[in-house]
């Protein structure tokens, strides 16, 4: 009977007196997955046979094999051979002598009997442990089925471009740390000097907002690998560090306006604090519309639709 892998679609051939009644359960050699055999009804009764005429293999019982578990002999190929008059298989294997040939010697008899025991031995065992005989090919190797890429593109694009801006802000977050000490250091102990530094820098702008969105870019690399690999929940996760990122821009932008308002003169006017306003606003826009659109990218059916498939 033909058998064939539900998943990978390797096929091929294995004899029915090595499937029982009630069927069993196999592990496909290339893909390791189980599915389950049923003995299928054969076609014509005279297609089957319970006696091998080429090995002489026997199921000492009523049981009917379609093909041969021991020298692999179709019966159905057998019998048309034999109805055509061609030369079958047991002629051509006239140099071995048949049963009742070897009743004569007892020496043969007695080997041919432990064979046919170690055999029977071997099918119970089969059939005990639902697999196949040590020696016996299942499946032939076919054509390998082409697949696609492991990563799909939509999301090679979105989890590629979130680890890139990651490490672009990372570094940017870090030479802006690395500035504001480096200019720090320079004011020393001139009073001066360090007046006119804390009126131009904020440490909240370029210390704290800077380590703040390193933390975060760092998660988001590691997140974003997760959503490569279609990690459960990774998509999930992905959103939360967009909103995250959309939170650092608005902090951002509430420091840099605050600071507009602290550098402003005792006497500065309504239209010098709409300006700040007006900047912060058109910032916002500007920074956030790209962290909406990632949002409303992770929430589509397309991203969806690749996940449902994972799930």
């Amino acid at each position: 009977m033909k058998i064939q892998c539900p998943d990978c679609q390797l096929s091929g051939q294995i004899s029915d007196a090595n499937v029982p009644a009630e069927g069993m359960n196999m592990d496909c050699p290339r893909c390791k997955t189980s599915f389950y055999v049923k003995k299928e009804a054969t076609a014509n009764w005279k297609d089957t046979a319970t006696e091998c005429p080429v090995c002489q293999f026997s199921t000492f019982s009523e049981e009917r094999f379609d093909i041969c578990p021991t020298c692999g002999l179709v019966i159905k190929d057998y019998n048309e051979k034999k109805g055509k008059g061609g030369a079958s298989p047991a002629k051509a294997a006239s140099a071995k002598p048949s049963r009742q040939q070897e009743a004569s010697d007892p020496a043969e008899v007695s080997r041919r009997t432990a064979e046919d025991l170690r055999r029977l031995e071997e099918k119970n065992a089969t059939r005990s442990y639902g697999g196949l005989d040590p020696g016996e090919s299942l499946l032939t190797e076919q054509t390998e089925i082409p697949r696609g890429p492991l990563i799909p593109l939509p999301l090679q694009l979105i989890g590629g471009a979130f680890i890139l801006l990651a490490l672009i802000v990372i570094v940017y977050s870090w030479s802006e740390i690395r500035s504001y000490y480096a200019n720090l250091a320079e004011v020393g102990n001139d009073e001066l000097l360090a007046a006119n530094f804390a009126a131009l820098h904020s440490v909240w702008d370029e210390v704290v907002l800077p380590v703040i969105r390193i933390l975060l870019s760092a998660v988001t690399v590691v997140v974003a690998v997760c959503f490569l690999r279609r990690l459960p929940r990774s998509r999930v996760w992905m959103e939360m560090c967009v909103w995250g990122g959309l939170v650092c821009v608005i902090l951002d932008q509430l420091v840099s306006l605050l600071n507009w308002i602290l550098r402003s003169s005792t006497d500065a006017t309504i239209g010098y604090y709409s300006i700040g306003a007006m900047s912060m606003l058109v910032m916002l826009v500007l920074w956030g519309a790209p962290f909406l659109a990632a949002v409303w990218f992770l929430r589509g059916d397309l991203v969806g639709d690749l996940f449902d498939e994972v799930a």
